[in-house]
């Protein structure tokens, strides 16, 4: 699922400095049909905000199955999102899954800050299949480095050419597109945007990760980058700082965390298993919307 084209909707929210935060408001649903009935289902779902991120905060959360009897098994992935496990025995021709969820956020226009410990910065500086960076890609990224006065500097410049280098366009790439593919071609969708900014973070040894979540206006789930950098605060801490590659910019109020990985494969928001050969369809939707709060 990739975020719909680019949109625009800055004049629908309090002004900057309001000091009004923000409600969200999310339902996502997933449904699968089969050709056929299939056995041993096991569903996988990462599709709920976690408790906290920056100045985000979970209120509410819920999974709701169409299958009876059934309930999610929940725990925490390596990377600290929250995850959904069912189990279902049988599954005649169709299952559906349906997420509700509530988060605050309390200040506009975030940076989306984070403290994090410096060890975690390791974790998502080796390059993944989907994010490694051939000699064109690699040769781009340093070209873009030179001359930043740090990791933040390079990242935003890298934010930035990324955007210009690669426009959007739907329908020329897929899930298992990589970050060289998408960036020989010249074109792609959120997730491919994500990718060559990550490639090219880590090959300039910059440590980012993926993340997965919603933007505001979009019919579907967006993703984006934060990058892991000391702290001009502190030199012992680290920090996360998100760039959003697909528009060129930093993300502000208008997006909703829900996870976060080395990139699209961690992440994705439903995944399973099942015995039998029957064919499956995926259909899903997803709509968010925000409600000011502190009037």
């Amino acid at each position: 699922m990739l975020a719909d084209s680019p949109s625009s909707l800055g004049d629908s929210l309090p002004a900057p400095g309001s000091g009004k935060g923000l409600r969200f408001l999310l339902k996502q649903t997933f449904h699968y049909e089969y050709t056929g009935a299939v056995q041993a289902l096991r569903q996988r779902l990462i599709a709920i905000p976690p408790e906290q991120h920056g100045d985000q905060q979970r209120i509410f959360y819920q999974v709701s199955l169409s299958a009876q009897g059934v309930a999610p098994e929940w725990s925490e992935d390596p990377f600290g999102n929250l995850l959904a496990t069912i189990a279902i025995p049988t599954v005649a021709r169709s299952v559906s899954f349906s997420v509700e969820a509530v988060v605050e956020r309390d200040h506009l226009w975030s940076e989306a800050v984070l403290p994090k410990p410096a060890t975690e910065r390791a974790v998502y500086l080796p390059p993944t299949k989907l994010t490694a960076a051939d000699g064109r890609l690699m040769n781009f990224a340093h070209r873009v480095r030179n001359g930043a006065a740090n990791e933040v500097e390079a990242a935003e410049r890298i934010c930035e050419e990324v955007h210009r280098a690669v426009p959007y366009q739907k329908g020329v790439t897929g899930v298992a597109t990589t970050a060289m593919e998408a960036f020989e071609l010249g074109a792609g969708v959120c997730q491919d945007h994500a990718h060559i900014m990550l490639a090219m973070c880590r090959a300039v040894g910059i440590s980012a990760r993926y993340i997965s979540g919603h933007l505001l206006g979009e019919g579907a789930t967006h993703a984006w980058v934060e990058v892991l950098a000391a702290s001009a605060e502190d030199g012992e801490a680290t920090r996360a700082f998100a760039f959003d590659p697909c528009y060129g910019r930093k993300p502000d109020a208008r997006y909703v965390t829900i996870a976060v990985g080395r990139d699209y494969s961690d992440v994705s928001p439903t995944s399973g298993t099942y015995i039998g050969s029957a064919q499956n369809r995926l259909s899903a939707s997803a709509h968010l919307r925000v409600e000011p709060r502190g009037l």
